[in-house]
């Protein structure tokens, strides 16, 4: 199947044909893809995005190998997860682990970095906003200066 057109954006024109020949013509999806030289995944989510068709409702398409391959795919991910998070927990046990004993070395004493005292200023200290800014400006440059008073047309 030639899919030239895959990653290009849609066209208006182009999703009232994929209407016209889904609902109208009653085409299949293989049809609809070879027509518009995309993907047939790419056909059945846009149908889906343009709310003309539903995940469950897809005529001329085989979507119980798809549904059955997502669910299998989101099996294997929470089992991923579950692992990670269990790599997680032992890592924090080992770390408390570590911490108790640094608590009880009596030579180790830890100095507070300069480096977190300009991270929590910075932290602490609130956004400006253009009006205050503006504001600033008004009350340090009086508009009574002007550019004549500084400038010369030889300094210009």
């Amino acid at each position: 199947m030639d899919t030239s057109r895959h990653r290009f954006p849609w066209a208006m024109n182009e999703i009232n044909r994929l209407y016209n020949e889904y609902e109208i013509k009653q085409l299949t999806i293989s049809e609809i893809a070879m027509i518009h030289k995309r993907t047939e995944l790419a056909i059945l989510y846009k149908l889906e995005k343009e709310k003309i068709i539903d995940t469950r409702d897809w005529k001329g398409y085989d979507n119980k190998n798809y549904l059955k391959k997502n669910q299998h795919n989101c099996e294997e991910e929470e089992e991923e997860e579950l692992d990670d998070d269990e790599d997680d927990e032992e890592e924090e046990e080992e770390e408390l682990d570590d911490d108790e004993d640094d608590d009880d070395d009596e030579d180790y004493v830890e100095e507070p970095s300069s480096d977190d005292e300009e991270l929590d200023n910075r932290n602490t200290s609130r956004m400006t906003t253009f009006l205050e800014l503006v504001n600033y400006i008004k009350e340090y440059f009086p508009s009574n200066v002007k550019k004549s008073d500084h400038f010369t047309s030889s300094d210009a």
